[in-house]
């Protein structure tokens, strides 16, 4: 149980950092302004609330997840003793 919680938090923290990267990425380009999407900065929207909403509920559920992880591992460690 431990482990998959573990598995699971990094794959979900990875996740929401792809798609958050990929959300800067596309509202701003990489490089200079001519290689981006837009090259009028006035065109250029930037990510909104719905990247803000994203980003803490994956690290609520990742949060969750390590503390479920580090309650597994702790006590699978006292029952070795």
């Amino acid at each position: 149980m431990a482990s998959a919680a573990t598995v699971l938090a990094i794959g979900i923290a990875a996740a929401a950092t792809w798609l958050t990267a990929m959300s800067f990425v596309e509202a701003y380009g990489i490089g200079a302004t001519h290689f981006g999407q837009a090259t009028d900065p006035a065109k250029r929207v930037p990510p909104g609330m719905e990247m803000l909403v994203l980003d803490a509920a994956a690290l609520l559920f990742v949060a969750v997840l390590a503390r479920t992880a580090w309650r597994g591992f702790r006590s699978m460690s006292t029952m070795n003793r």
